[in-house]
């Protein structure tokens, strides 16, 4: 993959490769992790299933030594105290007929259990943010799923007990019950005690909302889609009722955005094509662009985006500042959080940990990362259907508990390890990187 101007391309970790680091001091800490005794090659045979006992995604999944530098935030006269917060993202919450039915209760509905293996996660974090891909036009709009979605208002105060802070809802379902459906929605939203990003009451809200502040350190999300399902975006002077994928109003938000003083930027993007598990060359050239920077001066490109929408996890990149030029990271989908879509892949997902930090001498970073593969698992019991997100790691180590057969625990086994390897299958050879185990990845995924 080529980016623009100046750019270096990488990934934050391969596991169809897991490197080995020669002279990159950003990430010497991975390297003792990586190399500390994995012994891959014995793991070529046996069970699969038992071979996971000796790992953990704390080896294949944390990047422990990777932090982006991103030059110097607070003037020298604030300085002296470090600041630090920890930010959770994940995908898509798409609620189906299927699920909601789920979730029914004699007093209306309940989306709390759904969330139950993954809560003690989400409350660890500063801010969490999810993808809200129904709108809560209400019980009289009528419930419904895929083409048309509207979700009762139980999802949003069932987000919130199970840790989320935030909800983006600028996204192709935006206005699947109209400006209405869509009005109805922040007001739920925020009597839920959440944050929505992406769409606004009036000028003046968007405004109010574009930087938050956790810990005394200044965050701006941002959030636009590709498009509404063929319905009309807003009119004229009127962008700031939802974020509509445009190079000029990303760039004057951001820009706004460190006028009011931001410390770190975050774009949230919905964009690429469904189940593709490779960005698409759309989605790269509008990375580039916004990464890149705007032409202007001052318009700077943003620290970190989070992508969704194909519905499956997509790889990462990391861009390596050189001449001066800060890093920056970009996941280009975190995959559907929850659902009951049957399709390949879209039952599993990518929970983003990572902490954003000013520096007593006034550096910002963000890092370390961690990534967290989810499970969205589809069963029955004594009390009907049920749809609950768990960390892949916990599904492929211990199916028993949560009732999953053999054959399900085998592919889950299986991609426990298929998952590190594709989300680094993006990376360009740098200087100072060489491949050390996919040669063993490669045949322990073949043999099972």
């Amino acid at each position: 993959m080529t980016m623009t101007g100046k750019k270096i391309v990488i990934s934050f970790l391969r596991a169809r490769i897991l490197f080995r680091l020669r002279g990159l001091a950003i990430v010497s800490a991975i390297v003792a992790a990586l190399l500390g005794g994995f012994g891959f090659t014995s793991y070529a045979e046996g069970s699969l299933t038992q071979k996971l006992e000796s790992f953990s995604f704390d080896k294949l999944f944390d990047l422990k030594g990777l932090k982006l530098e991103l030059g110097f935030s607070r003037p020298a006269a604030l300085r002296g105290k470090r600041c630090s917060l920890k930010l959770i993202a994940v995908g898509d919450v798409l609620i189906h007929d299927s699920l909601r039915r789920s979730a029914a209760t004699d007093a209306g509905y309940d989306f709390q259990p759904p969330f139950e293996h993954v809560a003690g996660l989400l409350k660890q974090a500063d801010l969490v943010i999810a993808n809200l891909e129904n709108p809560l036009a209400g019980a009289d709009r009528k419930f419904s799923g895929y083409p048309n979605f509207n979700a009762p208002d139980e999802l949003a105060s069932g987000l919130r007990k199970a840790g989320f802070t935030a909800v983006t809802v600028a996204n192709n379902h935006s206005l699947d019950r109209g400006w209405s459906g869509l009005e109805r929605t922040l007001k739920t939203v925020d009597a839920a005690g959440l944050k929505y990003i992406g769409a606004y009451a009036s000028p003046d809200d968007k405004l109010s909302r574009l930087v938050s502040v956790h810990n005394g350190i200044k965050v701006a999300l941002l959030a636009y889609t590709y498009g509404l399902n063929g319905r009309a975006p807003p009119k004229a002077g009127e962008e700031w009722r939802l974020g509509v994928i445009d190079l000029d109003l990303i760039f004057r938000d951001m820009a706004q955005a460190r006028d009011q003083g931001a410390d770190f930027v975050i774009l949230s993007l919905h964009f690429g094509n469904e189940y593709q598990r490779k960005p698409s060359s759309e989605q790269k050239e509008l990375v580039s662009k916004l990464l890149a920077g705007g032409r202007a001066p001052g318009q700077a490109g943003p620290d970190l985006i989070l992508g969704h929408h194909p519905h499956v996890v997509q790889p990462l990149i990391y861009l390596a500042g050189k001449g001066g030029r800060p890093s920056q990271a970009v996941i280009y989908s975190l995959g559907n959080f929850i659902t009951s879509q049957p399709f390949p892949y879209t039952d599993l997902g990518l929970i983003l940990d990572v902490q954003l930090s000013i520096e007593a001498d006034g550096r910002r970073t963000i890092g370390p990362f961690r990534l967290i593969p989810t499970y969205c698992q589809k069963g029955a019991d004594k009390k009907g259907r049920f749809f609950r997100v768990i960390p892949l790691e916990l599904a492929a180590k211990r199916p028993q508990d949560y009732g999953i057969g053999n054959e399900s625990a085998k592919k889950l086994a299986k991609q426990f390890f298929e998952m590190a390897r594709h989300l680094t299958s993006m990376l360009e050879p740098i200087d100072g990187l060489e491949p050390t185990t996919a040669q063993a990845i490669d045949p322990l995924l073949k043999t099972h």
